[in-house]
């Protein structure tokens, strides 16, 4: 298996995909009230027990630097 596979599973009832790279998503679990139409992925990370899950495939480390530039270009 590669990084780039993911894993079918369950979480909480929910379908979701064990992305063993962690593939650069934001953590974000599945609750009861969200809907089924998303493609959640999870990878246990930082060595927990918990898994971290996310809905969207976005870099976090992006989105931080991405929020910093923003703030650079309105203050300059």
């Amino acid at each position: 298996m590669t990084d780039e596979e993911y894993v079918p599973g369950t979480l909480s009832g929910r379908p979701i995909y064990w992305c063993p790279s962690g593939n650069g998503y934001p953590a974000y679990c599945p609750r009861p009230t969200d809907s089924d139409e998303y493609t959640y992925c999870c990878v246990y990370g930082y060595g927990i027990d918990m898994p971290t899950c996310c809905r969207f495939p976005f870099h976090t480390g992006l989105l931080y630097t991405m929020i910093f530039s923003l703030i650079i270009i309105i203050a300059g």
